[in-house]
């Protein structure tokens, strides 16, 4: 369930990194337990950390647009998205 997920949260697999994918695997053997007991622990922690990388995400941007663009420069954006 916790890889379907994850899966549907950060499709492209862009954003987590592999500490939080570690830091999400201690709940990947109890996620039965918590749903019976009402605890949203793990999807608290996971949209926490989703949201954290985001802002993340964003502050790149915000530095690297806040820089001039010389085009007249040859830039180019190759991202090669690693397989397991």
């Amino acid at each position: 369930f916790m890889e379907e997920y994850l899966a549907e949260i950060d499709y492209s697999k862009r954003y987590f990194l592999q500490s939080d994918i570690d830091d999400f695997k201690t709940y990947e053997t109890n996620l039965d337990e918590q749903i019976e007991l009402q605890s949203i622990r793990f999807f608290d922690l996971s949209y926490d950390r989703l949201t954290q990388r985001l802002r993340d995400v964003k502050n790149i941007f915000t530095e690297l647009l806040a820089q001039p663009f010389d085009f007249e420069k040859k830039r180019g954006l190759v991202y090669i998205r690693r397989k397991k």
